[in-house]
């Protein structure tokens, strides 16, 4: 068991397992993560994990974890071996866009919730796969000396594929 604080927010966890050989194989019971306004993220289920040593290295990989917070969800699944070779999917449902909100400009506030599934893949360095992000119609708030304006968009999405270092 561990708890973590920070001035951003607190991580607490249960992992549990055990070595054989060289192989260390365990499971995360519990992983609450709660930011600076006391939104917490939680974990839904157990999700194993695994860690090989490897000659280069360590070859990771868990089990598909999902992080549910109210109606939102984002659940992954991923390994990245010892080569650097790596496979990461992901699944996003109503994530709202109030958790981008420190990357974007000051006066400017983005109401809105994102879907998407992301497939990625790098193999012998090199990247592919597939993505998808949807967003819910928006409201976009900029705030100035003079007033505050709001823009409203409809609903939107980005799709395509990575190859190498191509991007469609």
């Amino acid at each position: 068991k561990a708890d973590m604080s920070a001035p951003q927010g607190n991580v607490s966890t249960v992992l549990t397992g055990g070595l054989i050989a060289t192989t260390w194989k365990g499971a995360i019971s519990k992983l609450a993560l709660t930011d600076r306004d006391n939104n917490t993220w939680l974990l839904k289920n157990t999700t194993g994990l695994r860690v090989d040593k490897k000659p280069l290295g360590f070859d990771v990989a868990t089990d598909e974890s999902c992080f549910v917070r109210q109606s939102a969800s984002l659940c992954t699944k991923a390994s990245y071996l010892a080569n650097s070779d790596l496979n990461v999917q992901l699944i996003a449902k109503s994530i709202p866009t109030a958790l981008i909100q420190a990357y974007l400009p000051k006066k400017m506030t983005i109401k809105s919730l994102i879907n998407g599934n992301v497939n990625i893949q790098r193999q012998k360095n090199t990247l592919s796969g597939r993505y998808r992000v949807d967003m819910t119609p928006a409201q976009i708030f900029l705030t100035t000396q003079e007033a505050k304006r709001e823009i409203n968009l409809g609903a939107s999405s980005v799709s395509g594929t990575l190859n190498g270092d191509k991007v469609s």
